[in-house]
């Protein structure tokens, strides 16, 4: 499961997914969220996928889940919408049964996250992984969604060394 953000994100990770042989995957889920209208172009685009056999015979198959919040949305009016999202997130999570999930810090990536995790510690998913790619913009601190996500992360991968820590693997600037 790869959660594609809007804008930078989706663009950081897609050049992360165009090193990989995506037909080495059983399953690939592309999460995005509902009012996200370009991410699902960019990543056929850029991933070449627009023919592809894997589309057709629903290898790689795209999501669209609720946001937690919007940009502007009241803190009040959030919790309702968080409410709606991680119940998204629970019956996409139950209906894909993902062993691996891929993010570089959306916030829509938080309820697919937390509820992966607690499926996990639950033993409803036992295979389940949370990578955590930390944006490439981060120099200095940590985003608010790698603060949120470190502590259930399987992997935390930083690409500045002045990020890196314990739990926070270095592995340079691989974009």
């Amino acid at each position: 499961m790869i959660v594609l953000g809007s804008g930078g994100h989706t663009g950081e990770i897609l050049i992360m997914l165009s090193k990989l042989k995506l037909e080495n995957f059983s399953k690939i889920f592309f999460i995005i969220s509902h009012n996200d209208v370009r991410s699902e172009g960019k990543a056929k685009e850029v991933l070449n996928l627009s023919e592809s056999e894997m589309l057709k015979n629903q290898k790689i198959t795209f999501h669209r889940i609720y946001r937690s919040r919007n940009v502007g949305q009241s803190f009040f009016s959030s919790i309702f919408t968080t409410i709606y999202s991680m119940l998204n997130s629970l019956i996409l999570i139950l209906k894909t049964r993902p062993s691996l999930i891929v993010t570089n810090g959306p916030g829509v990536a938080l309820p697919l996250v937390y509820i992966g995790y607690i499926l996990k510690k639950l033993l409803i998913l036992t295979q389940f992984k949370i990578l955590f790619i930390e944006s490439y913009c981060r120099t200095k601190s940590l985003s608010l969604s790698g603060r949120l996500i470190e502590p259930v992360a399987d992997r935390f991968i930083v690409l500045w060394k002045e990020l890196s820590s314990s739990k926070r693997e270095y592995l340079g600037k691989i974009l």
